[in-house]
């Protein structure tokens, strides 16, 4: 681009109506390319995260006078977009690292020449005819494993059976680990390990979904439930990062005669009821008498599933508390609350009664608004527990919701109009706002340029 920095910084403002503010800012003796972002609808605006960098990086490569970059997405009157007091939708990029998409193919492409012969010079071990019967015999160790640390049965010989079991399945896991490379006799497959190691090449240094899977079993999972304080990090764990490397493992199925559906959905199954109640004991009410008391009173073939359903029964009862003592809360403050629930729609790990609220707020004015939102944001963040799934909040007025100005509250708020439109089937009465909806579409209702 020519025609001065002046220029650039306005052809920078003129690409994207939602760009503020873009100017080179000198300081401490260093120019900054610094650029303001307004983000208004993930609808409009998808991967505020991604757009940012994406700025920082066009900023850098047009600006070469400048040395790191300034980018942040802002919310309405020019506040920074905060989570939990983090901002994720910020970028100080530096110019050593503005590195542009064919640097990042050329690189990608030399790893993978560097996996290729990496490979040519380890025996990797063959995964075909191993993982299979490995997974089957994990998920036997897994399901008794669960059921003596649910029922709190210490016979002998039983807990030597189990550490038995996993000390063997745990000899098989490292097998799928490849080997390192001989101390004299190998030193260049060492030498290219090492150099792919730095590349960063994914199929050669990065995740091994299958031994994440089988190593979290094997060797995590057994030594933390024993550990009342490693609760709440290993629901997390159960439900995020197994329960991940579990669906990259099921790809086995393409590879391999075996059929692997059954097992994978039987581990799959113990997992989430696993986060069930370990979700229940860390964040809901319940203590570990309550999981061998409903353990124990059943067949035992069944007792981590029958305690998980008990697990989810006290906490959609917990949940219903928090409807209600979220109405009290308004109540007490002179507001009438409307407070609707429903199953998350994609749970984390953390939201644990696993439900969302919409709390609706009927005004006589919608200049009442802003005040009022204010009061339900403390009731929320007094009675919602940490962790709770983001809460929808919007004004009825003359009992009609107004989407436009909807708040979606975690720990600070953030335009709800998107996450408004997934509760259409509890609040279809909304009232028309056609000026507003009208904000960003073209002629023909397709978004403007």
């Amino acid at each position: 681009m020519a025609g001065g920095e002046d220029h650039i910084l306005q052809r920078i403002l003129d690409s994207d109506r939602f760009i503020t503010e873009a100017e080179v800012r000198d300081e401490q003796g260093e120019a900054v390319a610094r650029a303001r972002l307004l983000h208004i609808s993930d609808t409009l605006q998808p991967d505020p995260s991604r757009r940012v960098r994406d700025l920082a990086g066009l900023m850098l490569r047009l600006l070469p006078t400048c040395e790191r970059a300034d980018v942040v997405a802002t919310l309405v009157g020019g506040h920074a977009m905060e989570w939990n007091g983090h901002r994720p939708w910020e970028s100080g990029l530096l110019r050593r690292y503005a590195i542009s998409e064919a640097e990042v193919a050329w690189n990608r492409t030399r790893g993978l020449v560097i996996q290729q012969v990496v490979c040519e010079h380890i025996n990797l071990p063959s995964r075909g005819h191993v993982v299979p019967a490995l997974l089957i015999e994990v998920e036997d160790f897994l399901r008794r494993l669960t059921v003596a640390w649910s029922i709190s049965r210490d016979r002998a010989e039983e807990v030597e059976a189990l550490n038995a079991q996993r000390l063997t399945l745990a000899k098989e896991v490292d097998q799928l680990l490849p080997p390192t490379g001989h101390p004299t006799t190998d030193r260049d497959c060492l030498a290219l390990v090492a150099l792919a190691q730095r590349e960063g090449v994914p199929e050669a240094a990065g995740t091994d979904d299958v031994h994440t899977l089988l190593s979290g079993l094997v060797y995590n999972l057994p030594e933390r439930l024993q550990q009342p304080d490693q609760w709440g990090s290993l629901a997390a764990f159960c439900h995020d990062i197994l329960t991940k490397a579990l669906l990259a493992s099921a790809d086995l199925q393409t590879s391999t005669t075996a059929d692997l559906d059954p097992v994978i959905e039987g581990i799959g199954q113990t997992l989430r009821d696993l986060h069930a109640v370990l979700a229940e004991l860390a964040w809901g009410t319940w203590t570990p008498s309550d999981v061998t008391s409903w353990a124990r009173s059943g067949p035992y073939a069944i007792a981590l599933a029958r305690t998980a359903s008990a697990a989810r029964a006290s906490a959609d009862h917990s949940a219903a508390d928090l409807a209600a003592t979220l109405a009290a809360k308004g109540q007490a403050r002179g507001l009438e609350l409307r407070v609707l629930s429903r199953a998350t729609v994609a749970s984390e790990a953390t939201n644990w009664p696993p439900v969302e609220f919409a709390i609706g707020v009927p005004l006589d004015a919608i200049d009442q608004w802003a005040s009022s939102l204010a009061q339900v944001e403390q009731i929320v963040d007094q009675v919602l527990p940490t962790g709770h799934a983001p809460t929808l909040m919007y004004p009825l007025i003359e009992g009609r919701a107004v989407a436009t100005l909807a708040c979606v509250r975690i720990t600070n708020s953030f335009p709800g109009a998107d996450s408004f439109a997934t509760w259409t089937e509890q609040l279809a009465d909304v009232a028309s706002t056609v000026i507003t909806d009208a904000h960003g579409q073209g002629p023909s209702g397709t978004s403007g340029g």
